[in-house]
């Protein structure tokens, strides 16, 4: 007995030994500000959830596998064939995928040295088209609220809250617009029977992204297997620059094509080397004598005329945001083969690595927002 309780005490010591010397704990922490006119006016942050996803694609890089081939040019990563992609002089995006600093325009030559910055770095898979990076690539933030028709908003909004969205959308059918259409496949809400809920062995369901009627923050913390981002900002199917689709003096869409589209994803620039200061994807330490956490950033900039964009369309203006996610570009499949499972269907766009719910901050013309999200292991 004696020696039994001994022998547990040394292995109790060897283990909080262990973590002292070098913790295994895998966290996350998002540092996100705001500025208005060059000043610092909103600063949130804290832990975050890691999903379960996240160890999915761990398990996939501790193996050496960088890329997979499970997904679609243009829908999980962007089209960067040239000038008819992606171009700032002709305003075209075709996907709704957007450069961190750069506006929702901007040329395709920007991509160049994502995912090849040396000679040594790393680069596409040879053949079969693995493209889709298992590690972590872009950000999407969303309201948090988002509806598959009207019908849905009458069954469970209040009356204060249906009387605030009527005022953007004067009639159900306006509201119920091309939610159905295929370029709007993402969505964070599947139906369980009647009940609309962010995880569970459901089907995805289309949805209208609108803002949330009560301008506090989302109580409590994401769950761990959450598909994705509620009430996303999406594009409105803005493939090109289309006059009748955005008001000249905002910059922001009619109603009829809010909420709708192509996720906006936002990917961090990684065209220099992880150490380099420039990098928005930088691995570091703390002084521990390993490396032990990696920063991914991500950049919303101003659209004034300062910087020659005023006016110009920008898919997060108008939308006070409430929701973050780290994502990479792989679709999620077990055994490495399309599975058909939900966690493969109900990430489109890709698998979602971790989230948090933020303090509320509304993106306007005039507002730059940053995140920095930090990765511990």
């Amino acid at each position: 007995m004696l020696k039994d309780e001994i022998l547990k005490s040394i292995q109790i010591m060897k283990e909080n030994t262990n973590k002292e010397i070098m913790p295994f704990e895998f966290k996350g922490v998002l540092d996100i500000k705001a500025w208005k006119n060059g000043k610092l006016f909103y600063h949130d942050g804290g832990e975050n959830t890691i999903t379960l996803w996240a160890k999915h694609t761990i398990m996939h890089l501790l193996t050496g596998d960088n890329f997979s081939y499970l997904g679609t040019v243009g829908k999980n990563i962007p089209n960067v064939s040239g000038d008819a992609s992606h171009s700032k002089t002709n305003k075209n995006n075709t996907d709704g995928y957007i450069i961190s600093q750069d506006q929702y325009w901007w040329d395709y030559t920007a991509w160049e040295g994502q995912w090849s910055y040396s000679n040594d770095g790393f680069s596409f898979k040879t053949g079969n088209d693995y493209y889709y990076a298992y590690f972590p690539t872009k950000v999407l933030l969303g309201t948090g609220k988002e509806y598959q028709n009207w019908a849905h908003v009458t069954s469970v909004a209040t009356t204060e809250e249906q009387t605030y969205l009527a005022q953007t959308w004067t009639s159900s059918a306006v509201f119920d617009t091309d939610i159905t259409i295929d370029q709007n496949y993402y969505s964070g809400t599947v139906l369980n029977g009647t009940v609309y809920q962010k995880y569970g062995n459901y089907s995805l369901v289309k949805t209208r992204t609108v803002n949330d009627y009560v301008s506090t923050k989302i109580d409590g913390s994401p769950d761990q297997n959450e598909y994705g981002i509620t009430g996303a900002v999406k594009d409105g199917t803005l493939t090109y620059l289309d006059p009748t689709k955005i008001d000249a003096t905002t910059g922001i869409l009619y109603p009829h094509y809010q909420g709708i589209g192509r996720p906006a994803f936002l990917y961090c620039r990684r065209n220099v080397n992880w150490n380099d200061n420039l990098s928005e994807t930088f691995i570091s330490n703390e002084g521990l004598g390993y490396e032990n956490k990696i920063t991914f950033t991500v950049t919303m900039p101003e659209q004034s005329a300062a910087t020659g964009t005023e006016n110009w369309f920008y898919p997060y203006n108008g939308y006070t945001l409430k929701e973050i996610g780290l994502f990479n570009d792989s679709l999620l499949a077990v055994g490495g083969e399309p599975d058909n499972s939900y966690s493969y269907l109900n990430m489109p766009a890709g698998s979602m690595i971790a989230k948090r719910y933020i303090s509320p901050i509304r993106k306007d013309a005039s507002i730059a927002i940053s995140a920095q999200w930090t990765l511990y292991l």
